[in-house]
């Protein structure tokens, strides 16, 4: 298989979930959500979910329904301090470069988020792009149409792609429009996703089982080969 693009969500894929960041920037959408819609917690719950479904984020929902200034919203939910919960990632930088593919990311996050937190956990020389919730007018993953944004503003076709991502909805959408697809998840199912990871460190031996050539593995550690090797 010959790919062009590795297509990376950020939030509980490049950092793992266990690090608590996504889940203090949801405490930080609903504090936001209550205060200006003047609203209980309980109501802003069914609301996310209602905007999820309808809009695919929760500010494309608050933008639509309420008139809400998208920047007023990044503002008040994004303004945190990254490094309280990510710091430098060796692991990871090793593995991105490695991989000798064009390498982008795809997110629901705003750009000025994103790239503190590559910056933080040290890898943002190796993305070419930042695709965010801006450019996919604030509706983002995931809706169909976002995903052929991107695709039309690489100029380059879906099956030229590989999309890491560890929302299983957004895995599918994937799919959908005809990427090759890694869900990275504890709890895998085969009827759902046909390759899937524990985490983005397990990322080479999934290359090397689609037979890919990107990835050096004579550079790696002996144990990762090791691993890669019982996999063939």
């Amino acid at each position: 298989m010959n790919l062009q693009y590795f297509i990376f969500d950020l939030d509980n894929t490049l950092y793992a979930k266990k690090t608590g960041m996504l889940k203090y920037i949801d405490k930080r959408i609903d504090n936001f959500m209550k205060k200006k819609l003047n609203l209980p917690l309980e109501k802003v719950t069914e609301l996310r979910v209602e905007y999820w479904r309808k809009y695919g984020t929760t500010l494309g929902g608050m933008i639509r329904q309420h008139q809400t200034d998208p920047q007023e919203y990044i503002e008040n939910v994004y303004s945190i301090n990254i490094k309280d919960f990510i710091r430098p990632d060796p692991r990871l930088q090793v593995m991105l470069s490695k991989i000798n593919c064009r390498k982008i990311i795809f997110s629901n996050s705003p750009v000025e988020y994103i790239g503190e937190v590559l910056k933080v956990l040290g890898v943002a020389e190796f993305f070419e792009k930042i695709y965010d919730i801006r450019f996919c007018n604030y509706i983002g993953k995931p809706n169909l149409a976002s995903y052929q944004q991107v695709l039309g503003d690489l100029k380059v076709n879906p099956e030229k792609c590989l999309f890491i991502d560890d929302a299983l909805v957004n895995v599918q959408a994937a799919q959908t429009v005809g990427m090759e697809t890694v869900w990275l998840t504890t709890e895998p199912s085969i009827k759902q996703c046909r390759w899937w990871s524990r985490e983005i460190y397990q990322l080479p031996e999934i290359i090397t089982k689609l037979s890919l050539k990107q990835f050096a593995v004579a550079d790696l550690p002996f144990s990762s080969r090791i691993s890669i090797e019982l996999l063939n």
